[in-house]
């Protein structure tokens, strides 16, 4: 998707997916990520929010974005079954189309 580059008055999480995820139809909202080095201990946090959930939204509000934030969204099922079906469907129809050709030159 890209870097999001954020300023200080709001880098809350609501923000960060006003700014890149919702313009994007293939997201799916019960599945946002963000990973976060923890220094501490040398390891990784992991969030995750689903926003099938409407308390949810309070909370992403809340939630500060860092900087070195690993923000993730998910694609939705639908959109990862037309993917799936899309590489499985396309050189069946790519052979089809060239037989198509070869016999309309015969």
């Amino acid at each position: 998707m890209g870097e999001i580059v954020f300023t200080r008055d709001d880098p809350s999480l609501t923000s960060m997916l006003a700014q890149k995820i919702v313009k994007n139809n293939r997201a799916d909202i019960r599945g946002v990520f963000v990973f976060r080095e923890a220094y501490e201990n040398r390891s990784i946090d992991v969030y995750q929010f689903d926003f099938n959930k409407p308390a949810m939204l309070v909370m992403a509000q809340a939630f500060e974005m860092r900087d070195n934030d690993v923000l993730f969204v998910t694609t939705d099922p639908i959109t990862r079954w037309n993917d799936t079906l899309t590489k499985i469907l396309s050189p069946v129809i790519t052979t089809i189309k060239a037989q198509a050709v070869v016999e309309a030159v015969n």
